[in-house]
């Protein structure tokens, strides 16, 4: 092999290749840079086997072939080479002289055919992507990965393709990175997960130009990045990524507006005080007007005032029934201090005299009626309206519980439960659980309270039936199925009872919710 080309196009392809190198391998052949002149085009490749890089350089083939060189001593060579043109001369035993001006190196390369190529991938449907916006993109999210392998999917980025979208996500266990990027055209949805290092050497290599695009290209188990004369493909990590959306909330109650350069220049004061390594942590107290930043180290403390907008939201609270709790009280003295303290704002307490879901079934109410566009004034007065005609239909399968809350004697927990005696419970107008009948067997006494939810729904358009239960899905499902062919309602949500009323009841209670005319 021989070749000519100048020290400046030789040392950028070297640089750009070195980031695939492994720093440790077992592997000889892999501490090598290949030089592959053996078509009409002069290419470097590394390889480490999970990150792999090639780009072509320009320059005259005199003979052809093939040679992998250390990649330590060639890029240390080439680097402090004479700038001018440099001939690379091989021959059969690989041994290979380095000449430029009057400086020539003579090393012993290897064979290039024990070298591992780059892996061939189909590129299909290239994501266009500027170069300016992908070194973006990495800026803002890579510092977000985990530095160690305890989770190998918090070391690499969620790419989240969805139609003419593309969400990158980093995060390590205490901060989330979220970046959306409108793409030019759609594409189909795909998610991977692309390791940290990739994304680290393709921020170093890549230019960076406004008008200069990366092509991405996607399968199963790589990811491709072409740009200018150079390509890079990188394994993915397997697995399922977190659950982002699960992990964050939308429904923020306070938003605080601040000039992006004061705090940065605010924190980046506080820092003076913290010594590399030392985990101390910057304290926010955000009032109406203003932010404090305060830091307390060894060195010593530092406090600061920035002036902020802070916008909240007015609060309709549907507390749990006065009648099983004081809940309801707590709220409205809880309601009392925030008055004072936003008067600008509206806090509304409302004592829903409701239970389990049936508590559920009215926040359903009111969440549809908010989507609908009403006000809080609105929803409020609806909630008071109709309160009192959420229906709570209860059967419960052990006496003990309802005689340990005094609800019954010992006496008649004994003997009902001998006799298979099934209670009837209801919510009154008072919010309170009462008995007020009972049946002979568990089917009767499932019957029963469907039967109570078709007489007092007479006359009601229920959109949706709530059942709930403690650990007895398939009673729960037997009167889903009779409240679906007595009501003719099919959207029926089936849940576990809470701790709070399943304390009381125990296991066996089935409850059955709806809209009706009286309790």
């Amino acid at each position: 092999m021989k070749l000519i080309c100048s020290k400046s196009n030789l040392l950028r392809g070297v640089n750009i290749v070195s980031k695939a190198v492994p720093t440790r391998t077992t592997m000889a052949i892999l501490e090598c840079i290949l030089i592959d002149a053996s078509t009409n085009e002069i290419k470097l490749m590394a390889n480490d086997m999970e990150l792999g890089i090639e780009t072509r350089v320009e320059g005259e083939i005199a003979e052809r072939g093939v040679i992998a060189l250390d990649a330590k001593i060639f890029s240390e060579i080439v680097r402090k080479l004479p700038d001018s043109d440099v001939m690379i001369e091989t021959d059969a035993s690989f041994k290979t002289v380095i000449s430029c001006e009057k400086a020539k190196f003579n090393i012993v390369g290897k064979s290039g055919d024990d070298f591992s190529y780059l892996p061939y991938i189909e590129k299909n449907d290239a994501i266009v992507i500027s170069q300016f916006t992908l070194k973006e993109v990495i800026r803002q999210t890579i510092f977000s990965i985990a530095d160690n392998d305890n989770n190998k999917l918090m070391t690499g980025e969620l790419f989240e393709i969805i139609e003419n979208e593309l969400k990158v996500v980093s995060l390590d266990g205490h901060r989330i990175s979220i970046r959306n990027i409108e793409l030019k055209n759609n594409y189909e949805n795909k998610k991977v997960v692309v390791p940290g290092k990739t994304l680290q050497e393709i921020s170093k290599i890549v230019p960076g130009g406004v008008d200069d695009d990366v092509l991405i290209y996607l399968t199963d188990n790589h990811i491709v990045f072409e740009f200018d004369t150079t390509t890079v493909v990188s394994r993915l990590i397997e697995g399922e990524y977190f659950r982002i959306d699960q992990m964050l909330s939308s429904a923020y109650e306070t938003k605080v507006i601040v000039n992006k350069k004061e705090l940065l220049d605010c924190i980046d004061r506080a820092t003076l005080l913290v010594k590399e390594g030392d985990k101390k942590p910057i304290i926010m107290n955000i009032t109406d007007g203003s932010m404090e930043l305060k830091i307390n180290s060894f060195i010593g403390s530092m406090n600061e005032d920035i002036d902020i907008e802070k916008e909240g939201k007015d609060i309709l609270h549907l507390s749990f029934s006065s009648g099983l709790s004081g809940t309801y009280n707590s709220m409205c003295i809880a309601a009392e201090e925030l008055q004072e303290k936003y008067p600008e704002r509206k806090i509304v307490v409302i004592d829903t005299l409701c239970a389990s879901l049936g508590e559920g079934l009215i926040d359903y109410k009111a969440l549809e009626l908010q989507k609908e566009g009403k006000s809080l004034e609105e929803v409020a007065a609806w909630v008071e309206e109709n309160k009192l005609h959420i229906m709570h239909n209860v059967t419960i399968d052990d006496l003990f519980h309802l005689h340990r809350g005094g609800r019954v004697s010992k006496a008649s927990a004994i003997v009902g439960t001998m006799i298979q005696i099934k209670p009837i419970i209801h919510m009154d107008d008072h919010g309170e659980l009462k008995v007020i009948g009972k049946e002979r067997g568990r089917k009767k006494a499932l019957t029963h309270i469907v039967d109570m939810a078709v007489k007092q729904s007479e006359g009601w358009d229920n959109d949706i039936v709530m059942i709930t239960h403690g650990d007895c899905k398939e009673d729960a499902e037997f009167v889903a199925r009779q409240v679906e062919k007595k009501m003719g309602v099919h959207n029926i949500l089936i849940n576990c009872i809470g701790t709070v009323i399943g304390s009381h009841t125990g296991p066996g209670v089935v409850a059955v919710f709806c809209m009706g005319n009286k309790r």
